[in-house]
């Protein structure tokens, strides 16, 4: 164990010569056969592969094999750094590049990769970074099984069950809950996590927190704005809602575009994980986050929405939740983003949305979620208090440079330690802006001439979600926000300490 480093941060390492070692925070939980940071629906002694719902990641040793298990959700992954027979894996990209030394070299293509995670547990890109004889992969969702002689193999997830009703539905998200509270707080772990859901003026994050509140969620945290399609600084406070549900709510401000008060390596933790630090919105929670289960309402969108295609692969279009990887690990919290339990039972979950028992809960609007709707109303929110208009709290930082000199100075430095090729990646954002400026103006067109419709997605040869993270711009701002983060890494691990297996167990922490 070490001290300095992100309570929730872990790296295990398995050198072809010599013996497998452990790095991690205080607050992972280290066994005899392995190591757990998160909670999980199930029991952690059992088989780890036949769990479906998993709050967080670690390993266990189980037939002679390793088991990485991951996050039964795309909003995080595990990271796997392979030289020849050398393999180490960690929750942590930043740290997995600073224990083995490698500074990831400016690549125009990075940004695009983490967020082909939009595609799908299927499709995504598993490859971030390959040279000579390294390899750098970020794996979501599966859990990965390390044989005696090396074989690698990726095990998916058992499917949840099968979904008929509204009762039977919400009745295993409750389960889950339960399970998972349960297991966050058992005697003997290290750290107990106790329940704190977010609430909006919304869907989503309101229904998470009404099925959490019966099974011993207390309080609430809320921004106190959103925005629109139209404008920024809507009411967006969940307060009223939370209050009917009897939780305890605190209102925080939001921090906005123009108002960080750090610097750089404040908002390069969001930046490092990709998806241009859109959970940067949660800054304000920071100082409560400690020792919490954070129930979110992430996926709604796409689980609840009348008008979504059902996906049982986790395809998504919408990117909130996925910056928080390394903003999580240090404030020491477990993430459950509610919506994504059972999603992958996405067309029954399709089916009861618009069956016939849920016809009181529809609104028949464009903003219409009857499956959150009927929780909601049925614990005693009255109708008019919630979900009546779409509203976002995540942050859109397309230049981080804006946030003020102090970070515009603390980025260049950082910047100017890469080495980057400025002119080639400037070349190559001034051919993507003008890919964008394109489409935008063929959607405008498209209502006057409708074939636009059929060909415009040809111009930028993806989902345009997809390609608004493919700017090279964006690309950029992750290699140097990693290198920011790997040198909080490399303060940090100077404290380190030295223990010896145990009983061959994993139980090492180690210079390197």
């Amino acid at each position: 164990m070490v001290n300095s480093l992100p309570p929730l941060a872990w790296l295990f390492t398995r050198p072809e010569f010599g013996k497998p070692r452990l790095v991690h925070g205080f607050a992972v939980d280290v066994f005899e056969d392995g190591f757990f940071e998160g909670c999980l629906a199930g029991n952690m002694a059992g088989d780890l592969t036949q769990i479906q719902e998993v709050f967080g990641s670690g390993m266990r040793i189980q037939n002679g094999k390793y088991v990485f298990i991951t996050p039964s959700h795309t909003r995080e992954s595990i990271f796997v750094y392979r030289r020849g027979r050398d393999i180490s894996f960690s929750n942590s990209l930043p740290f997995l590049l600073e224990f083995h030394e490698v500074t990831l070299p400016w690549d125009s293509h990075y940004a695009r990769k983490l967020a082909s995670i939009c595609l799908g547990i299927d499709a995504y890109e598993k490859e971030l970074l390959k040279i000579g004889e390294t390899e750098i992969l970020r794996l979501a969702y599966d859990n990965l099984v390390i044989g005696p002689e090396g074989k690698c193999e990726l095990i998916r997830k058992p499917m949840p069950p099968r979904f008929k009703t509204y009762s039977e539905y919400v009745g295993y998200l409750e389960e889950t809950l339960r399970q998972a509270f349960a297991n966050a707080a058992r005697d003997g772990r290290t750290m107990s996590y106790h329940p704190l859901a977010t609430c909006s003026s919304g869907y989503d994050s309101a229904a998470a927190a009404a099925l959490a509140q019966p099974l011993g969620c207390r309080e609430a945290i809320t921004l106190t704005e959103g925005f629109t399609k139209k404008s920024f600084a809507e009411p967006d406070s969940g307060k009223v809602t939370g209050e009917s549900l009897g939780l305890t709510v605190r209102e925080f401000e939001h921090p906005g575009n123009m108002r960080l008060k750090g610097g750089f390596q404040d908002i390069a933790l969001f930046l490092a994980t990709g998806f241009g630090a859109v959970d940067y919105n949660y800054t304000p929670f920071a100082g409560v986050l400690g020792g919490r289960v954070l129930l979110t309402g992430d996926y709604g969108d796409v689980i609840w929405g009348m008008h979504s295609e059902p996906s049982s692969d986790l395809t998504r279009v919408v990117f909130s939740g996925n910056s928080l990887q390394e903003f999580r690990l240090r404030r020491n919290y477990v993430l459950i983003p509610v919506p994504f339990i059972g999603s992958r039972r996405s067309q029954e979950i399709w089916t009861i949305s618009h069956a016939p028992e849920m016809e009181p809960y529809m609104l028949r609007t464009d903003y219409d979620r009857p499956i959150p709707r009927r929780i909601l109303e049925e614990r005693g929110v009255p109708r008019k208090e919630f979900g009546q208009r779409k509203k976002y709290g995540a942050t859109v930082l397309k230049n981080p440079l804006v946030l003020g000199d102090r970070v515009r100075s603390e980025y260049e430095a950082f910047a100017a330690k890469l080495s980057a090729p400025r002119t080639r990646y400037r070349v190559r954002g001034l051919g993507w802006k003008t890919r964008e400026g394109i489409y935008r103006a063929a959607s405008v067109m498209e209502k006057f001439l409708p074939a636009l419709r059929s060909t415009k997605r040809s111009l930028i040869g993806e989902s345009f979600p997809l390609f608004l993270h493919s700017r090279p711009g964006e690309s950029l701002e992750i290699c140097v926000a990693l290198a920011a983060v790997q040198e909080m890494y490399r303060t940090e691990f100077k404290s380190n300490s030295t223990i010896t297996v145990q009983n061959g167990a994993p139980r090492l922490v180690m210079k390197k």
